[in-house]
């Protein structure tokens, strides 16, 4: 029990290629697949964000094709094994030693008045992994005025959206290409949720460091009867941990336990191994 449930490839459509294990449940459709697992958030500005899981990003409406086929070829095959699993893309979705003591970043200026809250609640869910791991975040604070995508002096760029949705926050993956490392903060739901923001920053950068949710695995789905798609693609190494802060929320109802959203000592355990 030494490392938490990962994602393992370079792109978020190849984390889902094949299931540890077929499923039992009758295949969905792909209107089914779409309504049970996909959402579309709309921006103020119109923008379109497209995420699976709660708040894993999609880049655009092909993904969500590709990813269904996915679903599809994954839920007609054989049984994999979760080594088997983890082969096909070479290796998990880790940083570098080198990279993980540079995990640079800078936060947007459009935060407003609430980016004071926002450096702090960031800073207090880094320190909680860099005590837990040999990791360095590093806030880059002389680049908020160029917080984009295309700014490759920092790591990933941290930015609000304004959207009407259940969407708090979504991350990324250490593998992704630069333009798709972005740490989006909603700003009608993050700052009044149930989780402390610094709970749900935690949980973002968990993804950041390359760890999947927690309630993706089929222990979650034999414990709480729920289902979410993440069951895919993964390496679940350690045991289930339902303290962990990589829980979907959504996915156990009133049996979610962690509601401030901190490191479980499994999860410290985990990303110390993973980051040594």
């Amino acid at each position: 029990m030494f490392i938490r449930t990962l994602a393992i490839s370079a792109l978020a459509i190849s984390t889902l290629a094949c299931t540890v294990g077929q499923s039992n449940d009758e295949l969905l459709s792909r209107d089914q697949f779409i309504d049970k697992y996909i959402a579309e958030h709309i921006d103020d500005d119109g923008q379109s964000l497209l995420t699976y899981d709660y708040d894993l990003p999609l880049q655009s409406w092909e993904e969500v094709d590709e990813l269904y086929q996915a679903y599809v070829d994954a839920n007609t095959a054989s049984d994999w094994s979760v080594q088997a699993v983890v082969d096909i893309d070479g290796g998990l979705n880790l940083y570098s030693a080198d990279q993980a003591q540079n995990l640079s970043y800078c936060i947007s200026n459009q935060f407003g008045p609430r980016k004071t809250a926002v450096i702090q609640a960031l800073r207090t869910a880094a320190n909680d992994w860099e005590g837990a791991a040999n990791l360095d975040f590093r806030y880059l604070p002389e680049h908020d005025g160029n917080c984009t995508n295309d700014n490759d002096a920092v790591v990933f760029n941290v930015v609000p959206i304004s959207q009407d949705s259940g969407l708090l926050a979504s991350a990324f993956f250490p593998s992704w290409p630069r333009e798709y490392k972005q740490l989006r903060i909603n700003l009608r739901t993050a700052f009044d949720s149930v989780v402390p923001l610094e709970g749900v920053l935690r949980h973002e950068l968990g993804h950041a460091l390359g760890l999947r949710h927690e309630t993706a695995r089929v222990e979650a789905r034999l414990r709480y009867g729920k289902h979410c798609f993440e069951n895919h693609m993964l390496a679940p190494i350690t045991a289930y941990d339902s303290q962990s802060v990589m829980v979907t929320p959504a996915c156990v109802g009133d049996a979610f336990e962690n509601r401030e959203f901190v490191l479980s000592d499994t999860d410290r355990q985990a990303i110390a191994w993973l980051y040594q």
